[in-house]
């Protein structure tokens, strides 16, 4: 795995028996009595109760929980290649993305290291990320808000937020390229005040343009709202008619009428591919819970 040009200057970049570990100085020696080497673990990690589709390991010790997130391939692809990639550099394009949004003043967890093991045919990819502590994820608390368990006020306030978020990464120029309520992160403590405090997790595949256009952002935001979609699938709807308006000011403020015909212009030009998409996931087995996640607690 070659030095790529924009690795952040306080990472420093290993190689060992065929594997390559970009890792932060500060935490290189806290990984190495971990075990956590370039070409593989010296001993199991231990298994992370966080829970989701895909397994995480945790590296304990002095300093904050670590995560370890194993790559594995989503959508189709993951019934055919598991947990192998052709390209070895995934992991450490979101750690670099990673830190330039934590410059830019966003709140996504500090990428500790990246890692790629060789694995005939391509290879394993392996990310270590600091834990957020005592957070739901956003799939999570729209549960709860469906039981019944979150106040109006805090409600509205927590959509109000999300909707700030979203277009903060929008107007750096990031469209996240698996924008869904898994991927979202609520610190619980932050719940029932006027400004919930949420975090943007797996920047896999994403990726920062000088300028995002008006159809970029308005098929990320689609992106997310087909997730919700597929989540009420399974139950009674999350999302009142008051939902989408508030969570749109949050997002584009007085502007927000203006942009509601063309986001749902924007769901409805593509539902039948997704459609598909889904139909032939359930062909080969795939519940709508391993795509999305099932609502689950992540800290």
């Amino acid at each position: 795995m070659p030095r790529p040009p924009e690795l952040p200057a306080d990472y420093t970049l290993q190689r060992a028996g065929g594997g390559s570990l970009v890792v932060a100085d500060h935490a290189a020696e806290r990984l190495r009595a971990a075990g956590f080497e370039p070409d593989g673990d010296r001993h199991p990690l231990p298994a992370s109760d966080l829970s989701g589709r895909i397994p995480l390991g945790e590296i304990h010790g002095s300093g904050p929980r670590l995560v370890v997130r194993r790559y594995r391939h989503g959508g189709l692809l993951r019934w055919l290649t598991g947990a192998r990639f052709m390209d070895a550099s995934r992991p450490v394009r979101e750690l670099c993305l990673s830190a330039e949004l934590r410059r830019l003043g966003l709140a996504t967890p500090e990428v500790i290291a990246a890692r790629a093991r060789p694995a005939r045919p391509g290879w394993l990819l392996d990310l270590v990320s600091v834990r957020i502590e005592n957070a739901l994820d956003l799939g999570t608390v729209l549960e709860m808000a469906r039981a019944g368990e979150l106040a109006q006020a805090d409600r509205a306030a927590l959509l109000a937020r999300t909707g700030a978020l979203i277009a903060e990464l929008h107007d750096v120029g990031l469209a996240h390229a698996d924008l869904q309520p898994r991927n979202l992160l609520v610190e619980r403590g932050s719940l029932g005040t006027a400004q919930p405090r949420l975090w943007v997790l797996d920047l896999d595949r994403s990726q920062l343009v000088p300028k995002l256009d008006r159809a970029a952002r308005l098929q990320n935001l689609a992106r997310l709202l087909r997730s919700v979609r597929r989540r009420e699938g399974r139950g009674r709807a999350f999302l009142r008619r008051t939902d989408l308006p508030r969570f749109l000011r949050g997002y584009a403020g007085a502007d927000w009428r203006g942009l509601l015909p063309d986001l749902v212009a924007t769901l409805e030009q593509r539902s039948w591919h997704h459609r598909l998409g889904w139909w032939l996931e359930r062909l080969v087995g795939a519940s709508p819970a391993d795509r999305d996640g099932a609502a689950q607690v992540r800290g």
